[in-house]
């Protein structure tokens, strides 16, 4: 186990290979991608990096994987040093107790999403579609998406599908929940 100056030594590295990585990357494409992560621990020459999922990892490696690992030798003072992924779990925080928090106005919060706001057409929803061979697939896509959010692929992403009509009945479904 380490002590607290070798744990403070290492949190200052990754902040240092953070404001290295920052200096090289778009701000957008830092906030996506390298905001979620974090530094689980660094142990002789690998770093191990937490992130949300199986995909961000193997996506970061891919595009970003020698950016990580050059801004982490270089906060380490030129030592090389692999990058590892591990998929990491967030545990439920606390909200921040601010005045205008159902807290102080007495509010609960359900965790359901309020339904004003959300404009969809009455028209486009799972029970009117008609599945014919050109829609099949997306309709399909649709379901299983619908049936099981966030689940380990999404076909409704913009490269898998283009029927705007079973996004509609998608978002109808997600409203009714």
């Amino acid at each position: 186990m380490q002590n607290n100056t070798g744990i403070m030594t290492i949190l200052n590295e990754w902040q240092e290979a953070l404001a290295y990585i920052q200096g090289k990357v778009p701000k957008q494409v830092y906030d996506t991608w390298f905001t979620p992560i974090h530094l689980e621990r660094i142990e002789n020459s690998t770093a191990q990096l937490g992130v949300p999922n199986k995909f961000f990892g193997d996506w970061l490696n891919q595009h970003y994987g020698p950016l990580l690992a050059e801004a982490v030798a270089v906060a380490r003072g030129g030592v090389e040093t692999a990058i590892t992924f591990v998929v990491f779990h967030k545990q439920p925080t606390k909200q921040p107790e601010i005045s205008g928090s159902a807290v102080a106005t007495g509010r609960q919060n359900t965790g359901l999403r309020s339904k004003r706001g959300i404009q969809l057409n009455p028209k486009y929803s799972f029970k009117n579609f008609v599945v014919g061979a050109g829609n099949q697939f997306a309709h399909a896509a649709c379901m299983a998406v619908a049936e099981q959010p966030a689940k380990a692929y999404n076909p409704l992403s913009p490269d898998c599908l283009s029927d705007d009509r079973a996004v509609y009945k998608r978002g109808h479904q997600l409203h009714s929940i």
